[in-house]
């Protein structure tokens, strides 16, 4: 049995620099509140981080590519992983950058958000994906042997 599943993903682009800033500093600020509960050196270190006005959360990329889902059956968000991987794979064999920023989310789910960005209010962000030209060689990333936990 086949279920039909219409429209379940859907895609926000924003390109408005100015939107961008705005949604960066946001961002920065939520997670800089949340990461103020741990109270360690280390979350100390990042809140400077996040609240340095020079740092975009986003990395000055010239769009950021909202991947949102309708919570249509309990795969939805790992639906909307699968279009950011198969995303960011079409992106590298175009020549541009990518990376998910998953500090995004909490501002991306906001309702106030949600609604500024014109996402319905039956959908999610579950995904947000920079895509954008890198600004020089950028190295490739070692490659780890998978833990295999078990091998029956």
């Amino acid at each position: 049995m086949t279920v039909a599943r219409e429209d379940s993903l859907a895609f926000v682009i924003v390109q408005d620099r100015q939107l961008l800033h705005r949604l960066s500093d946001s961002a920065k600020r939520m997670v800089a509140e949340g990461l103020r509960r741990g109270e360690t050196e280390r979350c100390h270190q990042a809140i400077d981080l996040l609240l340095n006005p020079d740092v975009n959360i986003f990395c000055d990329a010239g769009t950021l590519i909202v991947i949102c889902a309708r919570p249509v059956d309990r795969f939805f968000v790992a639906d909307g992983w699968l279009a950011a991987e198969n995303l960011m794979l079409t992106a590298c064999a175009m020549g541009l950058g990518s990376c998910v920023v998953g500090a995004a989310l909490p501002v991306l789910m906001d309702s106030a958000t949600a609604a500024q960005l014109g996402i319905p209010v039956d959908y999610r962000a579950v995904a947000p994906v920079i895509i954008g030209r890198s600004r020089g060689d950028v190295p490739a990333s070692p490659r780890r042997q998978p833990l295999v936990l078990a091998w029956h």
